[in-house]
């Protein structure tokens, strides 16, 4: 019976069966914009580390026009799997597929990228990255920055927050299990609007709540040990990123900036929702609408150059409790929040060249009730909790589903 196994095993190895791997480590660096450099910058990190027989690491770069003309100056989007190289900005690693010319402001682009990866490198976990411009949930204002991530400078499209449930559903559906991790290194998408969206089909998710710098995040700082002990799960693995991201750039790899990163147990997410509604409610309730508005609109938080409408979470509802004449059921309301965020976010961190302590997750507080409060409707958080309703009676401008 034992030489039957073992004639077995010989024959599946013979045959091209591979022991399946802990993780598939998959990044889309979506390079169809003025950050195609800033792509070959991460996959040269990636190549210090490489695959191994335990950790796959798959990446589909899709490159611009007029920017970057090295590496042959190659168009369209190619797939590799990511071995170990040593030469700056050419890419070294092992050519997977030529897919010629591809739309990554589509998410349908996304699935079928985790499908090829995935039915290519089976595994017991699997990570998702999208690497490109992010822009939290919202619509333009001043400045061409729009609601969602993954701007393809070629079609001119992006991957929107409400289309990022779809996104994952599928995706779930291709895996026969929710995604491990997903990750964004992107602007401004550390937002409990992004989270609620995808937490039916996500474990774990790592994002900002402020804008990134260029270098983005360090890839070979956390690669190396995350190969070294591939065993690791998406919380452990979630933290290792969000932490040597900020150990970076205080002082670190990247240099000294402002920044900030997160690691977020999306299975927390409703809880934190219902401890927002609550809050809402009080503020509702509170006869004082106009000091508890001006409070919040002056808690700090992020948005880029255009605004500062994503405030860190904690901070807000610390504004609104310290409002001297915030209820007691806004005060309570506050601290309720302050635990649940505790219990949801896995690990945040922010450099010392911030200034400020960063909770993990921002949320959207316009400055004003000026039309940016269009489409917030179609979102999951304000579809299931009472936040637009605050907003409402806030600003007294119904939160409308509008283009």
């Amino acid at each position: 019976m034992k030489k039957v196994a073992l004639l077995l095993v010989l024959l599946m190895v013979g045959a091209g069966f591979a022991a399946t791997a802990e993780w598939t480590f998959m990044v889309l660096v979506n390079g169809d914009n003025n950050l195609e450099k800033f792509g070959y910058d991460d996959i040269d990190e990636m190549e210090k580390v490489g695959s191994t027989d335990k950790v796959n690491i798959v990446v589909m770069f899709d490159r611009a026009n007029g920017y970057y003309t090295g590496d042959g100056d190659w168009k369209g989007a190619k797939i590799f799997h990511i071995q170990k190289g040593d030469k700056p900005f050419v890419i070294e690693s092992t050519l997977l597929k030529d897919l010629g010319e591809v739309d990554c402001g589509n998410w349908h682009t996304v699935v079928d990228f985790v499908k090829f990866a995935a039915k290519k490198f089976p595994a017991k976990k699997y990570a998702l990255i999208i690497w490109n411009h992010g822009g939290g949930w919202k619509k333009k204002e001043e400045v061409n920055v729009t609601k969602g991530l993954s701007y393809d400078d070629e079609s001119g499209n992006h991957i929107s927050t409400w289309e990022m449930a779809d996104m994952m559903k599928a995706i779930d559906d291709v895996l026969g299990k929710k995604l491990d991790l997903f990750g964004m290194d992107a602007c401004l998408m550390g937002a409990i609007e992004v989270a609620y969206e995808i937490k039916d089909y996500v474990d774990v998710m790592v994002a900002s709540e402020k804008t990134e710098p260029g270098d983005g995040w360090p890839y070979d700082d956390f690669l190396a040990p995350f190969v070294a002990k591939p065993e690791m799960d998406a919380k452990e693995l979630g933290v290792l990123i969000a932490k040597k991201y900020v150990e970076s750039y205080d002082g670190g790899s990247q240099g000294n900036s402002a920044a900030t990163q997160a690691a977020i147990d999306l299975a927390k997410m409703v809880e934190l929702r219902k401890a927002l509604d609550v809050f809402a409610e009080a503020v509702m309730n509170d006869p004082n609408k106009a000091a508890l508005q001006r409070s919040m609109k002056n808690a700090y938080g992020f948005g880029g150059w255009f605004s500062s409408d994503y405030k860190d979470i904690a901070a807000l509802v610390d504004a609104a409790a310290s409002t001297a004449s915030a209820s007691k059921a806004v005060k309570e309301a506050a601290e309720k929040v302050k635990v649940a965020l505790k219990d949801a976010v896995l690990w945040a961190g922010e450099t010392r060249r911030l200034g400020h302590k960063t909770c993990g997750l921002t949320i959207w507080f316009p400055g004003n009730s000026s039309g940016s409060m269009t489409n917030y409707a179609k979102i999951k958080l304000a579809k299931d909790g009472k936040w637009d309703d605050m907003l409402h009676y806030l600003y007294g401008k119904k939160i409308e589903m509008e283009e």
